[in-house]
């Protein structure tokens, strides 16, 4: 892991995406102008954001579901970020799902979601496309899942995406007692290789956290229905004993690294595709 900031809870999640691999110093902080706020309520256990063409189905239980099958940017998300939109050039299930670009000196292109007084157990699911590599030495996030208050997230959990690693998902936690914004404990597993990202079509990506103990748990899978790999399991013991209840949720590529810090991307334009977000209780 490279060390960026995250934020903690119980959480399992399913991604389809593209982008590179990293986690640095205030790696996880909102790296662009918001360009779109929604002033909605914050999520109970009880709230469900769900567009209204979802599938019942899939939407059940969930304190987040979006195919992007409509025309609002936002749908069930608070914020957006950069060069973020609603596209027909590629999609999972039906017609349409989320773009994400980003250029030379551009730093955020994703949707953001904060929830409150979240369960200490949470899933994360979406299908992620990415078709080519960003510019070597630049590590790309796709996804991140952020327990806890600022710069002192309790688990702090990312995908990214790199020319070298692929698809790598990372853990990490944070102390605000030390006094920047770094964690002060972070793993970090390769999902997919270059070669098996690299290419058309999307991947389902599977992340489930539960931050009910000190030693928080990840469990992650990725094409597990297809016959990829499940059952992934990560380990990372907080320095703080409370269960956060507070849970922030981006996707797109809300942040890049190279070696610390989020910053701006200085490579040829990268663009990766997200379908069928779902954050389940």
């Amino acid at each position: 892991m490279h060390g960026r900031s995250l934020r903690p809870l119980v959480f399992t999640l399913l991604i389809a995406i593209s982008a590179s691999s990293g986690l640095l110093e205030d790696g996880y902080s909102s790296g662009g102008p918001a360009q779109a706020d929604a002033s909605a309520p914050s999520e109970s256990d009880s709230g469900v954001d769900a567009p209204a063409d979802a599938s019942v189905d899939l939407c059940q239980s969930t304190l987040l579901c979006e195919d992007f099958e409509h025309d609002s940017l936002l749908g069930g998300f608070d914020k957006a970020s950069g060069d973020v939109t609603i596209s027909s050039a590629a999609s999972r299930s039906s017609t349409r799902s989320l773009k994400a670009t980003l250029i030379s000196r551009t730093s955020n292109a994703s949707l953001e979601k904060n929830f409150t007084r979240v369960p200490s157990t949470v899933t994360l699911s979406l299908w992620l496309q990415a078709d080519k590599a960003p510019t070597p030495g630049y590590n790309m996030r796709v996804a991140s899942a952020l327990w806890g208050a600022d710069c002192d997230w309790e688990l702090a959990m990312a995908l990214f995406i790199s020319s070298g690693s692929g698809l790598s998902l990372e853990v990490a936690t944070y102390d605000a007692t030390f006094g920047n914004c770094g964690p002060v404990d972070q793993k970090e597993r390769t999902l997919l290789t270059p070669s098996e990202l690299f290419v058309a079509g999307f991947h389902h990506i599977v992340v489930s956290m539960d931050v009910s103990a000190k030693t928080r748990r990840v469990e992650s899978s990725i094409d597990a229905e297809s016959g990829g790999r499940s059952g992934l399991a990560d380990e990372i013991t907080s320095k703080q004993s409370s269960v956060p209840t507070d849970l922030q949720v981006a996707v797109g590529l809300p942040c890049v690294t190279t070696n610390s810090g989020c910053q701006a991307y200085g490579g040829s334009p990268f663009t990766v595709f997200i379908d069928d977000v779902i954050v389940r209780r």
